[in-house]
């Protein structure tokens, strides 16, 4: 299995690859290959590439005007393959802006899931 991790924060990015590059094998999963990438063009560059990735970890706040749902409708019309995203996020769940701004990725962009980066780790829904 072939994952891209799209993060501007090199250091976490390359850490979580790293991570779940290395403890694939303890879950009896199949070997995992993790690109890590710090830009949305990098990420559009590797997801355009034969064959793509099998899922993108994309953080929705990257560089320049890549913000918020932005970030994921941009890559999503470069996503030609249509490969599984999941969004990650320091967006709050306790604020209202930022609930709407996941419900737009879940629904108009796609997005697969959601990794929340902050906060409280309890069970919590979008509805």
């Amino acid at each position: 299995m072939k994952i891209l991790w799209v993060d501007d924060h090199e250091i976490l990015c390359v850490a979580l690859s790293e991570y779940v590059q290395t403890h694939a094998s303890e879950l009896g999963a199949t070997p995992i290959e993790v690109t890590p990438v710090f830009t949305l063009s990098s990420a559009l560059e590797e997801v355009t590439k034969a064959p793509p990735p099998d899922l993108v970890f994309l953080d929705l706040n990257l560089d320049g005007d890549n913000r918020g749902a932005t970030t994921l409708e941009r890559f999503q019309a470069g996503n030609s393959s249509n490969v599984p995203v999941v969004i990650c996020t320091g967006l709050a769940l306790g604020n209202d802006h930022d609930v709407e701004i996941l419900r737009m990725c879940m629904r108009d962009y796609a997005a697969r899931g959601i990794l929340l980066k902050g906060g409280a780790h309890k069970k919590c829904s979008l509805d």
